[in-house]
């Protein structure tokens, strides 16, 4: 399959300010993404955000049946935590149950602006096709320099 430029320079377009800002698009490192704790009581659910976990490299550790009772939620009170599941804290049973998740994690962020970025050039691109606009003959003419000046002459015909 070929890559046309309009997607190589989408595509540089989003990683290239990522990579500058440290993160990696590719890898699970870079800005951790904020971690919660779902505490769910006789079926009256309610969301806590794990600010300071015990263990930062595993915050889940933290979200614990127990943790959730120690937190005095309305929903909970006269619950019982029932038996736990001493690795994890975590599981089903007695009146409360805990579990962990995370939003807005670098991952899901590049594949959103991705996207966005990637249709909206090849929407652009459509656009100029359907205009009349052949930007690879451009390219071949003259390279960027080439492309620059027909699309400065195109615009100001407008």
């Amino acid at each position: 399959m070929r890559l046309s430029l309009l997607s190589l320079a989408s595509l540089a377009l989003v990683v290239l300010p990522l990579v500058a800002a440290g993160l990696s698009p590719f890898s699970s490192s870079g800005v951790a993404a904020m971690t919660f704790c779902k505490c769910l009581c006789f079926s009256n659910s309610t969301i806590l955000p794990l600010y300071l976990p015990k263990d930062p490299l595993h915050p889940c550790l933290t979200c614990t049946r127990q943790f959730c009772l120690d937190q005095k939620l309305p929903a909970c009170i006269g619950a019982k935590s029932g038996d736990e599941d001493l690795d994890t804290g975590t599981g089903e049973g007695g009146d409360v149950e805990a579990r962990c998740f995370q939003r807005d994690s670098p991952k899901s962020h590049f594949i959103v602006v991705a996207f966005i970025v990637i249709t909206s050039s090849l929407l652009f691109g459509a656009g100029l096709k359907h205009a009349g606009v052949d930007i690879q003959q451009m390219w071949e003419r003259g390279g960027i320099r080439g492309v620059v000046s027909c699309f400065q002459s195109y615009v100001w015909r407008w």
